[in-house]
């Protein structure tokens, strides 16, 4: 069975499907912060640092895709994907009504991609022999902020709101680096370790022990 291609929202620039993708999972975060005993009094830990992490995480590693697809000649740009952005943002106001209940699993869902087409290939399932690059940018994108919010945390004497914000990014873009490296479906795991295996094992092993020792 031939599996459905992803079908994106025509229409909207780019800005605007990032702040859209975005805010589909963000609201998972508002939805657990309305739902809790403290209503909306630590929102700036509960709900601005988070969101403001998962744009960190996400907003560079899709224009990491883009920029090397475009630096070999492909149309790239980032897109929302109707039905993703629909269920994502379904998903994640019912993961965030969960965590009410104690239940927290987190605002992983995400509505949007980068698509990538190159003059050889058509849109979606396009092959090249520097595929693996374009796909490996991502994740690596993602690793580097992470060691970079370890570094700045570690170097810099900071508390508070600014030094959760550089803990929880840490940890989250540890995260979106290791779920994107799964070898599964459309994520970025495939092609890395199609393209080099090794290279695909190194990150994979970074980013669960940044996350291992940086956990959310």
């Amino acid at each position: 069975m031939k599996r459905p291609k992803p079908r994106p929202l025509t229409g909207i620039d780019e800005a605007t499907s990032f702040i859209l993708a975005i805010l589909s999972i963000g609201v998972y975060f508002i939805v657990a912060d309305l739902l809790s005993l403290h209503g909306l009094q630590n929102a700036i830990y509960s709900v601005v640092i988070p969101i403001a992490a998962a744009a960190v995480a996400i907003v560079p590693h899709e224009l990491a895709h883009r920029f090397v697809g475009r630096s070999m000649g492909c149309f790239a740009r980032f897109a929302l994907d109707q039905r993703g952005f629909v269920m994502t943002t379904l998903i994640n106001v019912l993961l965030g009504s969960l965590t009410y209940f104690g239940l927290y699993i987190g605002g992983v869902f995400f509505s949007g991609y980068t698509i990538v087409s190159c003059p050889f290939r058509g849109f979606y399932g396009f092959r090249t022999p520097n595929e693996g690059l374009i796909k490996v940018a991502g994740p690596i994108t993602n690793i580097a902020l992470a060691l970079l919010s370890i570094a700045l945390y570690e170097a810099i004497p900071i508390k508070g709101a600014v030094a959760s914000f550089i803990v929880y990014s840490g940890a989250l873009n540890a995260w979106v680096a290791f779920f994107n490296l799964l070898p599964f479906g459309p994520l970025d795991g495939r092609g890395v370790i199609e393209w080099n295996r090794t290279v695909w094992l190194l990150l994979i092993v970074i980013s669960v022990l940044i996350w291992a020792f940086y956990p959310i």
